[in-house]
């Protein structure tokens, strides 16, 4: 699954007009990676499974950090044997 293929799943799921389709994702991604801890998977029914990994710093990222060495990324539906991963 894409991630616009899952942006508009996300959406008809909260019943949300096509016009607040990006808002509500990114609000749908930001709570589910405040609700893990890294590398904890959640399963959505209907949905996937998510999973908040652990990522180095981009180079252009490592330019403008401020210390840090890495970046936390909320990945899914989970790669299986059922699903895809976020393109």
């Amino acid at each position: 699954m894409d991630k616009n293929s899952l942006r508009k799943l996300i959406s008809g799921k909260l019943g949300v007009s096509s016009s607040k389709q990006e808002f509500a994702f990114e609000v749908f991604l930001q709570k589910i990676g405040n609700a893990l801890e890294v590398n904890e998977t959640i399963k959505i029914p209907g949905v996937g499974f998510f999973q908040l990994k652990q990522e180095p710093l981009l180079k252009d990222e490592r330019k403008i950090s401020r210390g840090g060495k890495s970046r936390a990324r909320v990945g899914g539906p989970a790669r299986s044997s059922r699903g895809s991963q976020i393109n």
